[in-house]
């Protein structure tokens, strides 16, 4: 990360003071774009290398899944998480460790603008008052099940109201 801000502040730098170099603007312009791409999925890699190895005998790429991933998503009204649990098993050692990975969002879209679907609230009684106040969360259950959750907001009372539904593709 930080030699793709260097690269860039160099082709900047040589930009400005217009020196002869014996590399041209083109060639840093191109490395600090491929050391910054490189250094975005590091963090991801270092993450893989953590979950992998054995704590117990302490070799690399050791566990395997022994079970699938248990994955919980729960939506609320201002926040969206992701939780994975992992089963893992050690090939050398038999040691089995379990990994959870939580992914915290504050709202996992911004606010919807679109006033049709408008429904009657039932705290007020206010016909056409409950509006979708922000995009709805599509989640893949099965293969060929989907799940959405919708988000509902009255414009005049503030009562708030979830609505789901379950979507299945025909698979032949």
């Amino acid at each position: 990360m930080y030699s793709s801000i260097l690269l860039f502040f160099l082709l900047i730098l040589e930009m400005i003071l217009e020196k002869n170099s014996s590399l041209s603007p083109t060639m840093l312009f191109f490395a600090s774009l491929t050391f910054f791409v490189i250094s975005s999925y590091m963090s991801e890699i270092e993450n893989y290398y953590n979950i992998s190895k054995c704590k117990k005998c302490g070799r690399d790429f050791a566990y395997e899944e022994i079970k699938k991933p248990l994955i919980k998503m729960v939506s609320t009204y201002d926040k969206f998480e992701k939780t994975i649990t992992r089963y893992m098993k050690c090939r050398y050692c038999n040691n089995k460790d379990i990994k959870t990975e939580i992914d915290y969002k504050n709202s996992k879209s911004k606010s919807k603008k679109v006033n049709k679907n408008r429904k009657t609230c039932k705290g007020c009684g206010r016909k056409l008052a409950l509006a979708e106040y922000r995009y709805p969360d599509v989640h893949q259950e099965y293969y060929n099940a989907f799940r959405t959750i919708k988000h509902y907001k009255c414009t005049s009372c503030g009562y708030m109201e979830i609505s789901i539904k379950y979507d299945y593709i025909a698979t032949s």
